[in-house]
């Protein structure tokens, strides 16, 4: 605390100085200057009562220090038995600090990896954050095209109904134009069915015409009746002989029976053969499209032999027993001569029967072939093949009543046909042609029937 001291000092140092004239006379100022350092010696009191009062307070601090130094060295006995016991736990974490240490490095490796794949983290992160934004730019753009597309969202639904209804009415015609197809098709083999049945229905009928021409082509006798029991259908009369041609048909579509029922008519046909004037050659004339399903077309019995023919082999069967009527006497032909009749018979038959059998064979794969063209090809395909074969004629050979067919101009014709198979490189008696053909079950049956 400071205190002002000038107003003092100058009083002392005006007493110092002053003479007995100025004790008399100048008086009045020391007293000022005393009233001035009355003032600053109250002062000076106070303030000495406050230093006093500071000493006892520092007294008492340092009483209270020097407690706390006491206090303070007992602390450092202790400290020091904790210091050395600190010492000692020292000593022991540096044995532990290898192994810090070696757990440090190790930690340190981890951290260094860490490091490189937080580097790689922040490498992809970089990357993905680029690609979020380009998804972010290309989600803007998709809300955009969003945004556009719900504007024309009530068109597009009216489109789509209106499309959807087309769609229907396309469904309901293409399941219409399949029901009229099925139905067409389904006409189609009924007309077929129809048509077999019908011709077989008129087999009788036709076998009658067709052998009333034979007969009036040639000059043969028809018998329309018969002296003997029985109404067969047809019966000619060559040299002094009746000769009973039966028409047989089946009674419907289904073939299985047909074989049982040609097998039992052959054994009932006994009634004609039994009879005087009758060749004991029965004919059995069946229609061609039958003849697949036998497999027997001869029924040789005991006093009588019922051949299986068809329409197409009553000309030349009925031809080669005319040859009979060129002898006067049969009875006056020779073994040699009656030998040569018979093979030559027999040889028409088996050639008129074989005929019919390749025919019947390739009429089959013929009819499975259209039907497989008609359901597999494709329908511009289909519609294109039809038009060609509605412009399409063929023009076979028309046969005239006067006019008989010559077997030099067969032959001829035939000869043609090879010389103009050779001329395009195709051999059909050898080579692999000839190869194919043996191996044919049709041709290598023909050949174990001549042998």
């Amino acid at each position: 605390m400071e205190v002002k001291t000038e107003s003092l000092n100058a009083l002392f140092n005006r007493l110092k100085g002053l003479g007995f004239i100025e004790r008399l006379f100048g008086w009045n100022k020391v007293q000022a200057l005393l009233s001035d350092a009355s003032s600053e010696l109250g002062a000076l009191q106070h303030a000495v009562g406050d230093l006093k009062e500071q000493s006892n307070k520092k007294e008492n601090s340092i009483s209270d220090l020097r407690k706390d130094i006491e206090v303070l060295k007992i602390s450092e006995s202790s400290l020091n038995n904790i210091l050395s016991q600190k010492n000692s736990e020292v000593e022991n974490l540096r044995d532990g600090g290898i192994k810090v240490k070696q757990l440090y490095a190790t930690e340190q490796e981890a951290r260094r990896q860490k490091e490189n794949a937080l580097q790689e983290s922040n490498f992809e992160k970089a990357q993905i954050s680029d690609r979020n934004n380009q998804v972010l730019k290309e989600l803007q753009e998709v809300k955009s095209e969003l945004a556009g597309l719900y504007k024309n969202e009530e068109f597009r639904k009216t489109e789509h109904n209106e499309s959807l209804t087309s769609l229907k009415t396309i469904q309901e015609n293409i399941k219409e134009e399949r029901r009229l197809e099925q139905e067409k098709i389904e006409q189609k083999e009924q007309d077929r069915m129809d048509k077999i049945r019908a011709t077989w229905l008129d087999h009788q009928q036709q076998a009658q015409q067709f052998i009333k021409t034979i007969c009036s082509k040639y000059t043969i006798e028809y018998a329309d009746e018969v002296p003997f029991k029985g109404t067969p259908d047809n019966t000619i009369r060559i040299a002094s002989e009746y000769i009973v041609f039966d028409a047989k048909s089946p009674a419907g579509v289904d073939l299985t029976n047909f074989p049982l029922y040609i097998k039992a008519q052959a054994e009932a046909a006994k009634k004609y053969a039994s009879q005087e004037e009758v060749r004991r050659d029965i004919f059995f004339v069946i229609p061609s499209n039958t003849v697949e399903s036998l497999k027997q077309y001869v029924f040789p019995m005991a006093d009588y032999t019922v051949f299986i023919i068809s329409l197409d082999a009553l000309e030349p069967i009925i031809i080669s027993l005319k040859k009979i009527e060129e002898y006067e006497f049969a009875k006056e032909l020779t073994p040699e001569e009656r030998s040569n009749i018979c093979r030559i018979l027999g040889k028409f038959a088996h050639l008129t029967k074989r005929r019919l059998q390749i025919d019947s064979y390739f009429a089959k794969q013929s009819i499975e072939l259209a039907y497989a063209a008609e359901s597999a090809l494709p329908s511009e395909i289909l519609e294109e093949m039809l038009t060609f074969e509605r412009s399409d004629k063929l023009n076979p050979p028309q046969e005239k009543r006067t006019k008989v067919i010559s077997i030099k101009e067969l032959e001829k014709e035939n000869k043609k046909n090879e010389q103009e198979a050779a001329g395009r490189g195709i051999n059909i008696d050898a080579g692999p042609l000839a190869d194919k053909i043996n191996e044919m079950p049709l041709y290598s049956e023909s050949k174990e029937d001549l042998s």
